[in-house]
């Protein structure tokens, strides 16, 4: 669709009542001409950390395979020990033996984020991942393009899978369409932008998308909230952390809201795709609500998901005393209606 069409298609809302399915063909491009196209389209904002922490990432998955970080052995073990303000990884040195294999620490490398600085267990080490970080910095793989867009729609909307490589982006959004499809074109990639309509017969196929993209990004919230929850530093300080905690609970409240927004344009209510959702909508509805309505509710006899709980624990919201009141998850069987307060749904129309 041309960028003149798609501008007809933004003011219509009678023609196009849903929103556009977005195709783009991704290549490798050198980082330096991707940075160019998201400033002629107008996103060059959200562009400047499109490289330093996947280069880094790369750059120790090269040490590993490379093994250039132990000889003498019969592999090289790489696991990601930390990834917040600093991602660091640890290599891990193998020796077969006639009674098994034997595991030895090598060396660790870290990056932060933040200074963008990188630190390792020895200075030689500490200069090679530099060295291999300018070699691979100088491009963008397709996933690097992938995330970045992800990261760009994220500001504005929910990007909502539809296929391998596609993606949905509502009727509100249609000014954000017109900056990725330039984003596309200064790239050489092709593109399709197709508008869907409620008339087309696709409402029903894009809501099962929603509920499927609200279920699969519960379920890593899920994994990742465990997976903090033990792991603990050396010192023994717990890897979930109130900062962390306060993040996922504002990300999670934003979420909602995305969630309603993309009901509003499929034209369904909100309180439809939670239900369809199941128990995977219980952890974005609680955690949204204040900490003194779930605790009066709690009160009353309901329980809480364990994540809503750990985040609440975690932010220094409630007691440890407090939590033991909380441990019951409320189970929902799918297609039952979820326990949401109406005042919530309605404060966000």
């Amino acid at each position: 669709m041309a960028l003149s069409s798609l501008s007809n298609a933004v003011t219509n809302k009678d023609q196009y009542t849903l929103g556009w399915v977005i195709i783009p063909e991704l290549a490798e491009r050198p980082a330096k001409d991707v940075r160019r196209a998201a400033e002629s389209a107008g996103i060059v904002e959200s562009v400047r950390d499109i490289k330093a922490r996947n280069s880094f990432i790369r750059s120790t998955r090269r040490l590993q395979k490379e093994g250039v970080i132990a000889e003498g052995t019969n592999g090289l073990l790489r696991d990601k020990i930390a990834d917040d303000e600093v991602i660091r990884f640890q290599f891990s040195k193998r020796f077969v033996e006639s009674s098994g294999a034997t595991y030895d620490s090598a060396a660790w490398i870290e990056f932060n984020k933040n200074s963008g600085r990188i630190n390792a267990s020895t200075p030689q080490l500490e200069a090679l991942a530099e060295k291999l970080i300018d070699e691979i910095s100088g491009k963008c793989q397709t996933h690097d393009i992938s995330a970045f867009i992800q990261r760009v729609v994220a500001t504005d909307t929910r990007r909502i899978s539809v296929g391998v490589g596609a993606f949905f982006i509502s009727q509100y959004h249609g000014e954000l369409v017109q900056r990725l499809e330039k984003f596309y074109q200064a790239l050489n990639f092709p593109v399709l932008v197709l508008p869907v309509g409620k008339s087309a017969g696709q409402q029903g196929n894009l809501i099962k998308h929603v509920v499927a993209d609200l279920k699969s990004s519960m379920d890593s919230l899920s994994a990742e909230i465990a997976t903090l929850k033990a792991d603990n530093s050396e010192d023994g300080k717990a890897a979930l952390t109130k900062r962390i905690a306060n993040r996922r609970r504002k990300d999670l409240t934003a979420q909602l809201k995305q969630y309603h927004q993309l009901a509003s344009a499929l034209q369904v209510d909100l309180k439809d795709i939670l239900s369809t959702a199941g128990k995977h909508a219980q952890i974005l509805v609680q955690v949204s609500q204040p900490v003194d309505q779930l605790i009066a509710a709690c009160q009353r006899g309901a329980t809480l998901d364990q994540v809503v709980i750990d985040l609440l624990l975690a932010s220094e919201e409630i007691t440890p005393t407090q939590a033991l009141t909380f441990v019951d998850p409320i189970t929902v069987p799918e297609g039952v209606p979820v326990n949401a307060p109406v005042d919530l749904i309605s404060a966000l129309k």
